[in-house]
C-alpha cells in the first residue's frame, strides 16, 4: 500500500512540473507567435509547432500515468478482497476440521 501512495505523489509532482513547462512554453510561442520575424526564416512557426507537440505528448503521458494509477487501485482491491475471502475460507476450515 505504500507504493501507492508514492506513486500518488510522484504523479502529482510530474503533473506540476509538466504544468509548470507547458505554461512557460505557451508564453514563449505567443511571445513568438507575436514578436517580429526572427532573422532566422519561420522560427517563429517552428517554436509553435514544438511547443504544440510538446503538449500534446504531455497530455498523452498524464493520461497514461493517471491509466497506471487507476489501475494500480483496481489491483490493491482486488488483492485485498481476495485476501478476506481466502482468511475467511481457511477460518471456516479449520472451525470444521479442527
Amino acid at each position: 500500500m505504500a507504493y501507492r501512495i508514492k506513486f500518488r505523489h510522484r504523479l502529482r509532482i510530474y503533473q506540476w512540473c509538466l504544468g509548470v513547462i507547458i505554461v512557460f512554453l505557451a508564453f514563449a510561442t505567443c511571445y513568438a507567435a507575436t514578436s517580429e520575424p526572427s532573422w532566422v526564416e519561420h522560427i517563429d512557426v517552428v517554436t509553435i509547432l514544438i511547443s504544440g507537440l510538446f503538449i500534446i505528448i504531455s497530455y498523452f503521458i498524464i493520461r497514461t500515468l493517471r491509466t497506471f494509477e487507476r489501475n494500480q487501485d483496481l489491483l490493491f482491491d482486488k488483492y485485498n478482497n481476495l485476501e478476506k475471502r481466502l482468511s475467511h475460507i481457511e477460518g471456516a476450515h479449520e472451525a470444521n476440521h479442527g
